[in-house]
């Protein structure tokens, strides 16, 4: 177990973020570490030089986005978590991209040549279920918990899909975090208010958004989701999918293509970074 105390660390984007003892061990492990090889947005730092952030710092923030998603459940929500499954919501999400490879989403979604990072048991398998990272969560029923909630393929463990949709939803700490630090990186201006957090709830055993309040619809409540999903949009139009921005990551999907078909198999491919 080692020094189990907890870290502050100063975020660009949130500001001072909280980590217990264990997610300081797991951000420890090379597995983890890798991951500040790996830009968030691939080839776009091309189009917007400040685009040089990493899933590491993304990581971090997703992890910080679910405690706080978790504090307002139990806060406004009515929902108790236990300190397991709180504590498993954030290794799940400080975990949730390990299994990205360098350009992923070219080669995912734009060229599909591999299956999605979060679709593939082979990565799963490699980066998550064995190896340091996979010891260091096995160890600990949190950890373990937190393995269910990113197995490949699944909602979730049954009975806790809430749990999943926190790190992984719709509108989940996974978003948050993103469509606030591509923001910030990018020198772009779309915010979003804090209050989205207090609209949490979990319903039917989901993770949901209240949208009304005693029958009635709640305008404030469906501006703020509305607001989310437009900032979704526009960056996905003058970020995500920007033509320089494509016409790059295919590029190099294109030379890892060629290294695929020489003999680099998706294992190797596992343990490289951008560079």
């Amino acid at each position: 177990g080692g020094d189990m105390r907890g870290k502050r660390l100063r975020d660009a984007v949130h500001g001072d973020i909280q980590l217990s003892g264990p997610e300081v061990a797991l951000l420890d492990t090379p597995q983890m570490q890798r991951l500040r090889g790996i830009r968030q947005l691939g080839a776009a730092y091309l189009v917007y030089p400040g685009a040089q952030h990493t899933r590491f710092e993304h990581c971090l923030g997703t992890c910080w986005m679910a405690k706080r998603i978790v504090g307002e459940l139990e806060s406004h929500g009515g929902l108790a978590l236990g300190e397991v499954e709180s504590q498993a919501v954030s290794l799940a999400a400080l975990a949730h991209d390990v299994t990205h490879i360098p350009f992923g989403h070219t080669f995912e979604d734009e060229r599909r040549l591999l299956g999605r990072h979060d679709q593939s048991s082979l990565r799963y398998d490699l980066l998550l279920g064995r190896g340091e990272l996979g010891e260091a969560l096995n160890g600990s029923e949190a950890g373990r918990l937190a393995l269910e909630i990113l197995r490949p393929g699944s909602d979730g463990p049954e009975g806790r899909r809430h749990l999943h949709d926190i790190v992984n939803g719709t509108i989940c700490a996974d978003l948050l975090d993103y469509l606030r630090r591509d923001n910030y990186f990018c020198g772009l201006r779309y915010e979003f208010d804090d209050r989205i957090f207090h609209y949490f709830r979990v319903a039917d055993g989901r993770l949901a958004l209240a949208i009304s309040q005693g029958g009635l619809l709640r305008r404030d409540a469906l501006s703020e989701i509305t607001n989310l999903l437009r900032i979704r949009y526009v960056l996905s139009e003058r970020v995500y999918y920007h033509h320089a921005k494509i016409a790059a990551g295919v590029m190099i999907s294109k030379a890892i293509e060629a290294a695929m078909q020489a003999g680099l198999s998706e294992e190797e491919l596992c343990g490289l970074t951008d560079g």
